[in-house]
């Protein structure tokens, strides 16, 4: 049995790394959650990668998060361990924390970035905290 490539996922979405997250494509969005459950180990470096180079995380939350009819479950304790395996949370909070700090008193005009800012303030990891066990992380 041939194990699966895990640079399938850089292959597919090379194209993508010139554009926007907001350009994203519900197929790039479904090989980037594919690749995050077979080798999340280098999709981490990959996104880290595409964000110190342009794309912004509120944008690439909203391609990657749909949205849903009852925001306070947009990001429950699975989506925050993908979340974490994908992102790493703590450099995820700190990328988002300026749209954070000023979430509450954000006008944003996208509802669905304003809830997914919302649903990550209320599970915001209090300092100390650990991520949840099954993240993908090592302490």
């Amino acid at each position: 049995m041939v194990a699966a490539n895990p640079d399938i996922g850089l292959i597919h979405l090379s194209p993508t790394t010139g554009r926007p997250a907001e350009e994203l494509t519900e197929s790039d969005t479904d090989l980037i959650w594919m690749w995050r459950h077979t080798h999340s180990d280098s999709l981490r470096p990959w996104l880290r990668q595409r964000l110190d180079n342009g794309w912004e995380p509120l944008p690439l939350l909203g391609k990657l998060l749909h949205p849903t009819s009852r925001p306070h479950r947009l990001i429950d304790e699975s989506v925050l361990a993908d979340l974490d395996a994908m992102f790493r949370l703590d450099d995820l909070y700190t990328r988002l924390d300026p749209l954070l700090q000023t979430q509450t008193s954000n006008n944003s005009a996208d509802e669905h970035h304003t809830n997914i800012l919302q649903a990550l303030h209320e599970h915001r990891p209090t300092t100390g905290q650990t991520p949840p066990s099954d993240s993908g992380t090592t302490a």
